[in-house]
């Protein structure tokens, strides 16, 4: 049961990442890289980026509501004040299941902790696997 739980987690044919960047000196761009050199994966990539067009030569969508594909994974790699919203244009979208790598949530008081269950409540009413806050995956 756990194994089909998770299975979206390890194969996805699709991933979006949110919050794709081209600056070096961000976590963004470390995950955005990592998985584009990833020569074994074979999923699908979108990246969703505000300020870049284009990242390693790929174009860069302004939100995952954007992109015509159905979407397995979503990656979240935002600050923490927009993670709910982006959580719902991720359930709008229907994907399978969200890594929020994103911190700043139950971690650091109990305002936090009450939006992290915010934002779990929501995923779990929509059918949605979600792996964080503040986790790289």
């Amino acid at each position: 049961m756990l194994k089909n739980m998770l299975s979206i987690f390890f194969y996805p044919e699709s991933i979006a990442i949110i919050g794709a960047t081209a600056d070096p000196k961000k976590f963004g761009n470390a995950v955005t890289t990592n998985i584009l050199k990833n020569k074994n994966l074979t999923s699908k990539v979108y990246l969703i980026s505000h300020g870049s067009k284009e990242i390693e030569g790929i174009k860069t969508y302004k939100s995952i509501l954007d992109i015509s594909d159905e979407i397995d994974i979503a990656i979240i790699l935002v600050p923490a004040n927009i993670v709910e919203s982006i959580v719902d244009q991720c359930i709008e979208k229907k994907v399978k299941g969200i890594i929020i790598v994103t911190s700043g949530f139950g971690e650091i008081d109990e305002e936090g902790k009450e939006k992290e269950k915010i934002i779990v409540n929501k995923c779990k009413e929509a059918g949605i696997r979600v792996i964080g806050p503040n986790c790289v995956g």
